[in-house]
């Protein structure tokens, strides 16, 4: 079993050739400024990996590849699109990103595309990440970004992981916050992917096992809200789908106007689906 919630992020075939990804190449630069030089960039690696993967003959993995960056490059469109200020914030925050935080600014391009496709208006800030400005119907309603990370040779159980997604929400819960119903969102990606630890996936997976270890710490946290993200990779016929994947857990007695903003954006009800989870680290 799967994380829930499916995005449709389809690469088809023809964008793994040099032709294709030579576009998504272009288009990174023009939404970011970044190239191929930037190697040591989290985003322009991927781009990298689909065009060595290619010319191997790899096409699966250069699809996948190619349909992580596709993924990101839509959503900073989308973001242009809408509103060219907050474009260029991510673009400063992208040029200097590393693996340290690259993760939690993902998951806030992310978040910023989902609200504006469907049309939520909302201001980006800081502390929280973003606010929600429709006062009518949620007022006070903000949602906080980070992410978990793992180091491989203080976490010797796989359960350990959701212990970093504990810490994620503990440590955000020190923070002061602008709006008094703030919902937190957790990147685990960086923890579901990490090399060598194939039994993370199935912790982090398993809805279930979660909420058993994550309702505490949601109910003393200041948060009203936890939701946890990963990517997924599948392989179509002639290209790849990557899914923004993500598990939801509610403090007990939850805020009307918080469940309200959650049932309509990330509704519980799990896609189950059979995924070949790949690295995207």
């Amino acid at each position: 079993m799967v994380l829930g919630a499916r995005s449709n992020q389809v690469l088809n075939g023809t964008e793994t050739s040099h032709s294709g990804l030579n576009v998504l190449v272009s288009k990174l630069k023009t939404l970011t400024g970044l190239t191929l030089k930037q190697r040591d960039n989290p985003l322009v690696e991927h781009l990298i990996a689909a065009r060595m993967y290619y010319a191997m003959g790899n096409f699966p993995d250069a699809r996948r590849r190619a349909a992580y960056a596709k993924f990101a490059i839509e959503d900073l469109e989308r973001i242009k699109d809408h509103d060219r200020d907050l474009l260029q914030q991510f673009k400063r925050k992208l040029r200097q990103a590393s693996l340290q935080n690259y993760f939690g600014l993902r998951l806030e391009i992310r978040i910023a595309a989902k609200l504006i496709t469907d049309k939520i208006p909302f201001k980006k800030s800081e502390a929280p990440d973003f606010k929600l400005e429709d006062v009518t119907r949620w007022p006070g309603v903000g949602i906080e970004c980070t992410s978990a990370h793992l180091d491989l040779e203080c976490t010797k159980r796989p359960v350990d992981v959701l212990y970093k997604v504990i810490r994620a929400i503990e440590s955000k819960t020190e923070d002061r916050y602008a709006t008094p119903l703030t919902i937190v969102a957790v990147d685990t990606s960086n923890l579901l992917f990490h090399e060598g630890h194939e039994e993370c996936s199935k912790i982090l997976a398993d809805k279930d096992m979660s909420k058993a270890h994550l309702q505490g710490p949601v109910d003393a946290s200041v948060f009203q809200s936890a939701l946890y993200y990963t990517y997924a990779s599948e392989s179509l016929k002639d290209g790849a789908r990557t899914d923004y994947l993500r598990v939801r857990i509610d403090r007990k007695g939850i805020d009307a106007r918080c469940k309200d903003f959650l049932d309509l954006e990330w509704p519980f009800g799990d896609w189950w689906g059979v995924r070949e989870l790949r690295p995207t680290v």
